[in-house]
């Protein structure tokens, strides 16, 4: 799960897709600190 959380946080970054950037650091950021700029 730790795998998933990070491709998708790169992903969303490199996207650079604003709601889905939220939409990593809401949710993500809730539960994993992992996912930060």
């Amino acid at each position: 799960m730790r795998i998933l959380r990070t491709y998708l946080c790169e992903f969303t970054h490199m996207s650079s897709l604003t709601e889905y950037t939220l939409l990593c650091h809401t949710i993500f950021f809730t539960f994993s600190y992992e996912c930060t700029y």
